[in-house]
């Protein structure tokens, strides 16, 4: 099956709003796409903003944004396929070594770090959050490193008009900050690690 210039391998998986499908491009490189169910304007909504939030970060511990396309009325953003599985999956074959469990968490405080001091072209503070670091928008790679993936829910200054409406949590429950929780808005500092370190500890191998 061909969507816009890419071919289709297999479906990755799928969520409430947008199917991941694995694919190759034109050159033969295996993409993501990540393609919105039809007629949830949200979801279209989504993906135009992850695009326009990725296409201004360039970190090897931030999944790379390729592209961004229209195909029969929907918008298709295209990532970087990078082999390897999420933290979450990672966790269920049983306990990470010590060394490895600081290692992700560098890894992402540094992806972390390049979001939030991102700039525009002439640059001004992009005022950039995740809003939604949890195991599962974590990847581990084959090579032992940790990228972070899914800018779905991301905010920026350039998406302003996106914002979550008030009284709406946006993310992954059990990893919000306390203090949004309470109805207060999301910050850098509530943008900080919520992967549970100290889970991660109890599972060291010994």
């Amino acid at each position: 099956m061909q969507i816009g210039r890419y071919t289709v391998v297999r479906t990755l998986g799928e969520g409430g709003m947008a199917t991941a499908l694995l694919a190759r491009s034109p050159a033969g490189d295996e993409v993501v796409l990540k393609v919105p169910h039809q007629g949830s304007s949200e979801a279209f909504d989504r993906v135009r903003d992850e695009a326009r939030v990725g296409i201004r970060l360039s970190h090897p511990n931030v999944v790379e944004t390729l592209d961004l396309f229209e195909h029969e009325g929907k918008p298709v953003l295209v990532v970087r396929y990078v082999e390897g599985c999420s933290l979450r999956e990672g966790w269920r074959g049983g306990p990470m070594a010590p060394a490895a469990v600081v290692r992700v968490g560098a890894h992402i405080a540094d992806a972390l770090r390049a979001i939030h001091e991102a700039t525009d072209e002439h640059g001004r503070p992009l005022a950039m959050l995740h809003r939604d670091v949890a195991p599962g928008n974590v990847l581990l790679t084959i090579d032992g490193g940790a990228q972070l993936i899914d800018l779905g829910i991301a905010r920026s200054a350039e998406n302003q008009a996106k914002r979550t409406a008030i009284g709406v949590i946006k993310g992954t429950l059990r990893y919000l900050a306390p203090e949004v929780l309470e109805g207060k808005d999301y910050s850098a500092a509530g943008d900080a690690l919520r992967v549970n370190m100290r889970q991660m500890a109890n599972s060291w191998s010994n």
